[in-house]
């Protein structure tokens, strides 16, 4: 059982705040029993949409996951990732911007038993752009990988979206 409200193991766990009554007094969920709860209450209602052009050439239209279609590509992504050789409380880094699938990979990696890292991909800004009082701090550096790091590899998550004709433009 936790006895403090932090930690920093990844297998640690967290006393949480319970109080008698307010928000902090409802049960506890897991991010999948709601994810489940939303898949059961508003299955074939929708849950993501983007507006994306099919070829270079095309207007763009707008895409739509159902809560049930969502909950399918993630678990298609949480399969994939095991596949892959994600284990329980490791990582997954998921470089891209805003879109379905990159939040598919992000609860597909929680319904793998893993974490996920949004990495950044915006160019590094600058302290001084806000306040030129403020010294420039140098950009971040990365230690280079050590020999008992695992490999980096590149994978990309395909969902069911590009193969599926019930994601129909409207």
């Amino acid at each position: 059982m936790a006895s403090t409200h932090y930690d920093t193991r990844p297998e640690g766990g967290m006393k949480l705040k319970i109080t008698a009554e307010g928000r902090a007094s409802l049960a506890p969920q897991t991010v999948m029993t709601m994810l489940k709860e939303c898949v059961a209450k508003h299955g074939t209602r929708k849950a993501l949409c983007v507006k994306r052009a099919s070829t270079p050439d095309s207007e763009p239209e707008w895409l739509h996951w159902t809560w049930q279609q969502y909950y399918d590509d993630c678990q298609a992504a949480a399969k994939s990732l095991i596949k892959l050789g994600l284990e329980r409380f490791h990582s997954v880094a998921i470089i891209g911007f805003n879109s379905p699938e990159w939040f598919m990979a992000d609860v597909g990696a929680i319904m793998a038993g893993g974490f996920a890292a949004g990495v950044c991909t915006l160019p590094y800004l600058s302290v001084a752009a806000v306040s030129p009082a403020i010294p420039t701090p140098p950009p971040p550096s990365f230690a280079p990988a050590s020999p008992q790091s695992p490999p980096i590899s590149s994978v990309p998550i395909h969902t069911a979206h590009t193969r599926r004709p019930s994601h129909t433009p409207s």
